[in-house]
């Protein structure tokens, strides 16, 4: 036997044989099949390799030509694309992963995008992109409380269907009226957002708005007065979300909220409408009334497919008083108190 290689074992009645090389003779290549990186010292290499200097290596840079996947399996630290094989020296898939098979993507999860970057984890919670239920939000515990597929964090519960009645009581003040008139406010629509932390310990909610039907209040005292509210909404006043409800994780599980608010919820009463004063001509009015709606009960089940929200504060102001004029004689007006049930639905 001829030596074609300076690496040689000597056994026992040869000569030697030579690792990963081979002899002319057999495919006309320096090389045997499915070996790489070996001296081509006659400058003939197996197919699919070429001889660069004494080496035959992969014409596009990798090494294994042999494996099941994108045959490169090369271990490249150079810039990403399909399948490289980044991190994978071994002659398997050539996906940067030590399993058997895979897919391509550099880390050793069932799927990925196939760049050899491994996933990603924007929001550094823990959780690869692609398991995350709020890839952009840090969210470690993953807790959706709706089952819906997205995380508390950015799934927002939204409930649009919102019925129900309130009591209140309408309140003026001036020369010749003083007066406490009984108010409903039926309400016929709204919208009820409602945030859940990742650490089911804390339930937000905001009441955007309030749609009511038009009411009016009568004051009889020495002069009669009518007040009308037409077209009337309550409109989230304040930051988003500004009150909360505590929660655990055995309610979180059993898809409840239930608790009272930690403070009054910030509101301004819109209306069209007028003033009729006996004998006066009707006066235009343009309400707004900042106010609150006090400290409030809920109760959400169904992991959100149902809830109220409940009031029973008789004596507290819902508007603050404001002062209109009305042909030179000053009107304080505000409404008091607020007691009743809203329906919630999404």
């Amino acid at each position: 036997m001829t030596a074609r290689s300076s690496l040689y074992l000597t056994l026992s009645g040869t000569l030697g044989f030579f690792v990963g090389c081979g002899g002319a003779g057999s495919d006309d290549s320096d090389c045997q099949p499915g070996t790489y990186l070996c001296e081509c010292l006659s400058g003939i290499c197996q197919v699919g390799l070429v001889c660069t200097g004494t080496v035959c290596v992969n014409p596009t840079g990798g090494d294994d030509t042999t494996g099941p996947g994108d045959g490169d399996g090369d271990g490249d630290t150079g810039p990403t694309g399909p399948g490289d094989g980044d991190g994978d020296t071994g002659p398997g898939d050539g996906d940067g992963d030590t399993g058997p098979t895979g897919d391509g993507d550099g880390d050793t999860g069932p799927t990925g995008d196939g760049d050899g970057d491994g996933d990603l984890d924007d929001d550094a919670d823990g959780i690869p992109n692609n398991q995350d239920n709020c890839p952009s939000d840090y969210n470690p515990n993953q807790l959706d409380f709706d089952n819906k597929g997205g995380g508390n964090v950015c799934d927002v519960l939204e409930f649009t269907t919102v019925t129900g009645t309130l009591q209140t009581t309408w309140v003026t003040n001036a020369v010749f009226i003083d007066c406490e008139e009984p108010v409903s406010w039926v309400v016929t629509g709204g919208s009820v957002s409602v945030q859940l932390d990742d650490d089911a310990a804390v339930a937000s909610f905001e009441i955007n708005t309030l749609e009511i039907a038009d009411f009016s209040a009568v004051c009889d005292d020495f002069v009669t007065a009518e007040f009308v509210f037409d077209d009337p909404s309550v409109n989230a006043d304040g930051p988003a979300f500004p009150v909360d409800v505590n929660h655990s994780f055995v309610a979180h599980n059993n898809g409840t909220i239930s608790g009272s608010s930690d403070a009054p919820h910030p509101m301004l009463l819109l209306s069209d409408g007028q003033i009729n004063i006996i004998n006066q001509r009707p006066t235009m009015a343009n309400w707004m009334l900042q106010g609150q709606l006090w400290t409030f009960n809920a109760n959400i089940t169904g992991g959100g497919s149902s809830g109220t929200l409940s009031w029973n504060a008789p004596n507290v102001e819902t508007t603050y008083p404001e002062v209109i004029v009305i042909q030179t004689v000053d009107f304080e007006v505000y409404f008091k108190g607020l007691s009743g049930t809203l329906n919630l639905a999404p």
